[in-house]
């Protein structure tokens, strides 16, 4: 959006903010849009990068209806526009697949991932959604921690040192085999395509794949499925 004095905020009937890493002067025109009348305040779009749950809990605090987490698609832009002029109420609204993120019963999901930025995306995503998020560099530490810890759900890195997501995986399920409790969902994490769910990652354990980089709408429907199906001890993705 144009930051120009010149430009009257209630000239506009919409404004869609992209909200950059160093986005201060984005803030102070959401901020003086908020502040309007409602007669004269236009309706606001957020667009904020993934995994920066601060700014989409900023954005709940002024009362901005429609975040979008960046990248955002053209059919969610297009929703979120629709639903801006239309909605009657001022509960903020994501591009998550589900109406409300806050409404998903809170899991315990280890992320076991050697990268760090690759952790703070997908830590930044699932605490959006309410989720309790452990990280492990390598896959010895996913293993440490799910013979410490319990967990709803396992995102694990295929390439990683120390152990490999395979191998950690292996080692998880002979760990819930010792103990003789339910089956944790493990999804594999892969930058390379795994065409029809490759036949070595279901013969570790794994339930099932998600790409990376992590799509935010993927990530959701995945733990959505989780939270709303507590007694399934296996939730399998698409390939």
């Amino acid at each position: 959006m144009d930051t120009d004095e010149s430009l009257s905020p209630s000239s506009a009937p919409l404004a869609v903010i992209d909200l950059a890493a160093a986005g201060q002067p984005q803030w102070q025109v959401a901020e003086q849009l908020a502040a309007l009348p409602d007669d004269k305040r236009p309706a606001i779009i957020m667009l904020i990068p993934a995994g920066q749950v601060d700014a989409a809990e900023r954005c709940r605090g002024l009362g901005i209806s429609q975040v979008l987490i960046k990248p955002a698609k053209l059919s969610e832009l297009k929703s979120a526009v629709a639903s801006a002029f239309g909605q009657q109420s001022k509960t903020p609204q994501t591009n998550a697949s589900s109406a409300s993120l806050a409404a998903q019963r809170p899991l315990r999901i280890l992320v076991a991932d050697d990268s760090p930025v690759n952790q703070e995306v997908a830590k930044g995503l699932l605490e959006l959604c309410g989720h309790q998020v452990t990280l492990a560099d390598d896959g010895q530490q996913a293993v440490d921690h799910f013979e410490r810890d319990a967990f709803d759900l396992v995102l694990m890195d295929i390439e990683m040192p120390e152990l490999d997501g395979l191998a950690a995986t292996r080692r998880v399920r002979a760990i819930e085999a010792e103990r003789g409790g339910a089956r944790t969902p493990v999804i594999a994490l892969s930058a390379h395509a795994l065409v029809g769910f490759s036949a070595e990652c279901e013969e570790a354990g794994m339930d099932g794949y998600l790409a990376k980089p992590i799509r935010p709408d993927e990530l959701f429907d995945l733990t959505r499925s989780l939270a709303e199906q507590p007694a399934s001890p296996a939730i399998l993705m698409k390939s």
